[in-house]
């Protein structure tokens, strides 16, 4: 049918969107954003802090929506929770989560925004072949203030990294997450920022304002897009990346052949610093094994921490001895 025909002509395409944490993955780093992509459903944590952080946020969100956005009964209603989370996560839930209450309760007066809720904003418009880039994000918690032009965004954290105000900016989640709150809220100049550090009890802040942010914000989002739709799979090796970082096992740094340094020493020395990272990481993992005083056997290694151990304050039957001998060797 002729009507048919138009409507193939003029469909509009599907649009492509984009969740903010796909896109973070590709501005930390291309390869690992790659890696991500390609290995989806073989990626495995069996670290407490990431899981104790989901446990947090579902209870914060719960509380929140069953106290009818009063943060001051959210409050309570975390505290109550938290002893209800598996026995084994909550000694870090506890700790992450009477903190998060304390600082909800801070803000208990402003009116709630958002709560874990989708924000969408348009990247990139629709075209004849291609369809519309949507970026996505979902703030944790975003309030309003007394004045119309100035909101508040938090975002919880339970991890081990105390952000500086400065890494607060620069981290991609406050540019991405700031970027879609100008376009939800026009009449919004202002973002007062913060990261609640719930583990260690920090917190850190940043004044986003919408002169001197959006456009810069929206330039580094393009341009992270295009890299992840290019193809590209470099990667940019950085301590703290590759210390946390979930697909180091496909890494081509961590498991790529040596360089030969003298050809190349910039990729010999991002390869060292990706596995350095990587070292630290498996350390750590053997430190906590063997801080009960156990020992790992190897095939022909062990692992354990006696000589990292503090010597003991009680007096040793010997010392006891060594020091009367002294003493009567001083007397005579």
């Amino acid at each position: 049918m002729l009507g048919d025909i138009f409507d193939d002509i003029f469909k509009t395409p599907e649009p492509i969107v984009k969740q903010r944490t796909e896109l973070g993955r590709y501005a930390l780093c291309a390869h690992q954003g790659r890696l991500y992509d390609e290995h989806d459903g073989e990626i495995e944590t069996h670290e407490i802090l990431p899981e104790t952080g989901e446990h947090i946020h579902t209870i914060a969100k719960e509380a929140i929506k069953t106290s009818d956005m009063d943060l001051q009964e959210a409050a309570d209603y975390i505290t109550e929770e938290l002893p209800k989370i598996r026995p084994d996560l909550q000694p870090e839930a506890l700790r992450a989560g009477k903190y998060l209450a304390a600082e909800i309760r801070r803000f208990s007066g402003n009116r709630v925004l958002i709560c874990e809720e989708p924000v969408t904003r348009s990247l990139i418009p629709a075209t004849n072949t291609t369809g519309e880039v949507l970026i996505v994000t979902e703030p944790d918690l975003v309030l309003a203030t007394i004045k119309a032009d100035t909101i508040i965004a938090l975002d919880y954290k339970t991890g081990y990294k105390d952000r500086t105000n400065a890494e607060a900016y620069d981290d991609f989640q406050t540019c991405v997450v700031s970027w879609c709150l100008f376009a939800k809220f026009p009449e919004v100049n202002k973002i007062h920022w913060f990261y609640l550090n719930t583990r260690l009890h920090t917190r850190s802040y940043v004044l986003i304002e919408r002169e001197r942010d959006e456009a810069n914000f929206q330039t580094r989002i393009f341009e992270t897009y295009r890299i992840a739709i290019s193809g590209c799979d470099d990667a940019w090796p950085n301590p703290d990346k590759c210390a946390q970082c979930d697909v180091n096992k496909w890494c081509k740094l961590c498991n790529g052949e040596v360089f030969d340094f003298t050809r190349n020493p910039k990729a010999y020395l991002d390869q060292f610093v990706a596995i350095t990272a990587r070292i630290n990481k498996m350390e750590n993992v053997l430190k906590k094994a063997v801080k009960d005083g156990r020992i790992i056997f190897g095939t022909e290694g062990q692992y354990d921490d006696y000589p990292k151990r503090k010597p003991s304050n009680k007096a040793s039957f010997k010392k006891a001895k060594d020091n009367g001998k002294e003493e009567k060797e001083n007397n005579d």
